[in-house]
């Protein structure tokens, strides 16, 4: 019952928070914001709505949906701040399947003639957008190519700082092994893009928070409560990007620090917890929106279940079946130069896991846990296998989570070893 109540009194504090910070941010007035807008959006024109790294289609960086955050803070009505949390309106002036190639074109439309001489104002309510309380003050100070630059050296940092920290705390492999996983995933890739960014940032900061904070190993509730909230924040910034890693990273990490007994039993345990905080916040927002601004979002909610469960995906603006859009991934992916070095290194990396498992099956089987971890991803892709595969270009990164625990498999102690203290959490 006390952990019932902890967690009901943290849902409504996060509800409260989350709704407030939106709406002071909102506050801002968007002619405060103007003219970085436009030098936003002059960068985002310059480069392309979906640039290629080295012309590799799973290097490519939604500039597409960065401007689309553009264009809501561009859109939004500040003297109804309120509103504009809640409703997260977009502006454009093309009415066919393809609008967002010209969202670049439109945001600019926006900022110089009004959100009144646009053809049409949309609503994106289904999401918190609780990127925008970071998003929107920085546009004070800061263009987007300045932006992305204080993402890098963030970014960057974390990442250093979590390297330094495992090998201080785990020892010289554990912490490569971290730094190879973020390298198999392209990391250096994803500060470029903002929407690519929010689940790193949670999923690091969690991680931070399972090795450092003293608060977290006093008892068990601590622990749930941690990831309830971690699942909290990944629906508020997140655009079902990489959700996973938020869950998988800080669950690895901690499992790895308090080395409890039973750790299948944490896995589960704390999955269901992240996943509480997770959907309960986001379906929160579908009630709230309507209560505080007397619109609805529930039809584009309806709309995109149905999408999601669906099996077909939409391509330049053309509906796709499944079969064939997987088809044209595979050929984009096949007609690349890198492909047969890429494929190489994957041989490689597959080949020496099945030696290890092969030649250290009682091991690997008493390291159960890292394997349920690996699944985490795939089960994730099934579930929502419309969406994952749509926008595989940046929901693969997600994956770290299945490449870290893979690795993790030959490195860390098995249950048997001495290391594994009994007077651990959850026992």
């Amino acid at each position: 019952m006390t952990k019932v109540i902890a967690l009901l009194k943290t849902y409504l504090l996060l509800c409260v928070l989350f709704t407030t910070a939106l709406v002071v941010v909102f506050s801002i007035p968007a002619s405060w914001l103007r003219n970085h807008l436009l030098q936003s959006v002059e960068t985002i024109q310059q480069e392309g709505i979906w640039p290629k790294v080295g012309g590799i289609y799973l290097l490519q960086i939604d500039n597409m949906t960065d401007c689309l955050m553009l264009n809501i803070n561009a859109c939004a009505d500040s003297s109804h701040p309120v509103y504009a949390a809640m409703m997260n309106e977009y502006a454009q002036n093309y009415d066919d399947a393809r609008y967002y190639l010209n969202m670049a074109e439109t945001t600019q439309q926006l900022l110089e003639k009004g959100r009144d001489q646009m053809t049409g104002v949309y609503s994106y309510g289904r999401y918190w957008h609780g990127y925008q309380v970071v998003l929107r003050p920085l546009l004070l100070l800061l263009d987007y190519s300045k932006i992305r630059i204080v993402n890098y050296i963030l970014l960057f940092s974390l990442a250093i700082y979590l390297f330094f920290l495992l090998l201080k705390r785990q020892g010289s492999k554990i912490a490569w092994v971290f730094m190879l996983s973020l390298l198999l995933v392209a990391f250096p890739v994803v500060p470029s893009a903002l929407q690519f960014s929010t689940s790193f940032y949670i999923a690091f900061i969690g991680m931070l928070w399972m090795m450092k904070s003293s608060w977290v190993r006093k008892k068990e509730q601590n622990v749930c409560l941690s990831f309830f909230v971690i699942g909290a924040f990944t629906s508020y910034m997140d655009f079902l990007t990489t959700p996973q890693i938020t869950l998988g990273l800080p669950l690895m990490v901690w499992i790895m620090e308090r080395k409890p007994v039973r750790k299948i039993l944490c896995v589960w345990k704390m999955s269901v917890y992240w996943f509480i905080g997770y959907a309960s916040l986001w379906t929160t927002k579908w009630f709230l929106a309507p209560l505080l601004t007397g619109e609805s979002v529930m039809e584009s909610v309806k709309e995109n279940i149905a999408l999601r469960l669906s099996h077909t995906v939409y391509y330049g603006g053309e509906p796709w079946e499944m079969g064939d859009f997987i088809r044209m991934i595979s050929e984009k992916t096949l007609a690349h130069p890198a492909f047969p070095f890429i494929a190489f290194i994957l041989f490689l990396f597959l080949s020496f896991l099945i030696y290890y498992v092969v030649t250290h099956r009682t091991m690997t089987h008493q390291k159960g846990w890292l394997w349920l971890v690996t699944l985490f991803v795939p089960c994730w892709y099934l579930c929502l296998f419309n969406h994952s595969l749509q926008h595989i270009f940046f929901t693969w990164r997600a994956l770290l989570v299945s490449v870290f625990a893979l690795l993790l498999i030959p490195f860390i102690p098995s249950d048997h070893e001495k290391d594994c203290r009994t007077d651990s959490l959850l026992q």
